[in-house]
């Protein structure tokens, strides 16, 4: 067909042209207001199209940056799967060695490297947080915990690197703050462990005291306050602004005297709004600082005190020693963890993988599984949950089953404890915590028959 009239107008939005809309052989001239009117359609179709366009490069984006994301969450959890696995190994032969003859010589070695790999341990700790903190994969736990004990935790962590720089170290508490709170207490010790180790970090003389004092209750919560309070070097008002900055510090330069990477009190800044708690800060050059934190904590009843689970988990064992099977597929972990449980009196019996635990507890009795989670063949998830299918014996169906692994991003003890575990330790794991656990373990299990 011949063309004897056309009218071609483009489609134009944002200067960029997507396209024309072209009308032909119309029975009469076309005139303005035909131009004029299909110049409103084409700009139209242009608009859609542009915002086709934007869409699927949004969408793209999102696919890309949840990609980005998922990958960066595998790596973090595969480093500190990998750096804390070889980290627990040390710790554990560090902790065996303290428990034989040494000489005082020997000893000043031993607990400078234990300062070291404690300090490694935290470091690791922060820099994961922070980055799991800014990619919004950090979750709160709450379960039940004793004040008393995170101040116990606190003093007896710091005791030891006060008393080096002759600085007096301090932590009271209320007498009417009530024993048992509701809280993260994982998320409250890296508060306090942030803000204590600043304090004793800036301080060459005098002394750091921590006060933990009930403010009273707020729609059903109890806002607690903790103020850390330090004699130390202080910090200049022009330089309050940037202490909160991720890898920032007032002292900066090759010769600064303090160590650290700077993350301290962005972290604890970061924690404490994700808990809804407030923070302020009261500093003059030379002068000392005093940190105030307040969170806010749910109530609990009267429960079982820390020193109570140990004197019940210890009636238990009057009879006889805690017979414990222990997987774990790292040979150092292994035997670094065995010969510490044997130390302190409990009966060990070791596996190398799921299969091997089921095996073992298939031909023997126990009171207690410690379960690593990655192992080779059966992971301990797996093996977890074949014991609660009674794979092992009906009889054995319901043992406690305690997780002790390298794995501590978000998500994972709450992954552990759905599969049929007991509870959580991560690694690297302290003597002392451990056991606590494990009483905390089997008085509930003695509580529930």
């Amino acid at each position: 067909m011949p063309i004897e009239r056309i009218m071609a107008v483009p489609a134009v939005y944002r200067g960029e042209l997507f396209g024309e809309i072209v009308l032909a052989n119309s029975k009469r001239d076309y005139t303005e207001d035909d131009s004029a009117a299909v110049t409103v359609f084409a700009n139209l179709f242009a608009l859609a199209v542009y915002r086709m366009r934007a869409l699927e490069e949004l969408l793209k984006a999102k696919d890309s940056a949840e990609t980005a994301s998922k990958a960066k969450s595998e790596f973090l959890a595969n480093m500190s799967h990998e750096i804390r696995t070889p980290l627990n190994g040390i710790l554990g032969m560090l902790q065996l060695m303290g428990s034989t003859p040494l000489d005082g010589e020997q000893q000043e070695y031993l607990l400078a490297a234990m300062k070291s790999s404690q300090r490694l341990t935290r470091l690791l700790s922060d820099i994961l947080d922070l980055s799991r903190i800014e990619a919004g994969k950090m979750a709160i736990h709450e379960e039940v915990f004793e004040i008393a004990v995170q101040r116990d935790l606190i003093v007896d962590l710091f005791a030891m690197e006060a008393g080096e720089k002759g600085v007096g170290l301090d932590f009271f508490i209320d007498e009417r703050m009530p024993s048992h709170l509701i809280g993260d207490k994982s998320r409250l010790q890296q508060i306090l462990f942030n803000l204590v180790g600043n304090a004793i970090k800036f301080t060459d003389t005098g002394s750091v005291r921590v006060d933990a004092t009930p403010l009273g209750l707020q729609n059903g919560l109890l806002r607690v306050l903790f103020v850390v309070q330090d004699t130390g070097i202080g910090i200049a008002d022009d330089l309050l602004r940037i202490v909160f900055q991720p890898f920032t510090q007032a002292e900066d330069s090759y010769t600064r005297r303090f160590q650290g990477a700077g993350l301290g009190l962005s972290i604890v800044q970061k924690l404490l709004r994700m808990m809804h708690g407030e923070m302020a800060i009261d500093s003059g050059e030379g002068l000392g600082t005093t940190v105030y934190c307040s969170l806010p904590f749910k109530l609990t009843d009267s429960l079982h005190s820390h020193e109570e689970q140990a004197e019940q988990a210890e009636s238990l064992r009057k009879d006889r020693p805690l017979r414990i099977l222990f997987a774990e597929d790292d040979a150092v972990n292994l035997m670094a963890g065995q010969r510490l449980l044997e130390k302190s009196g409990y009966i060990v019996a070791t596996a190398v993988d799921g299969h091997g635990a089921i095996m073992r507890l298939r031909d023997q009795e126990f009171d207690l599984i410690l379960m690593d989670i990655q192992m080779p063949g059966m992971d301990g998830v797996a093996a977890t949950r074949a014991i609660r299918e009674g794979k092992a014996g009906q009889d054995k169906a319901n043992i406690p089953i305690i997780a002790m692994t390298a794995y501590s991003m978000t998500g994972d003890r709450e992954k552990f404890l759905a599969a049929g575990m007991d509870d959580y330790v991560a690694k690297p794991v302290a003597l002392a915590e451990l056991q606590t656990v494990i009483n905390r373990v089997m008085v509930g299990m003695n509580s529930a028959v």
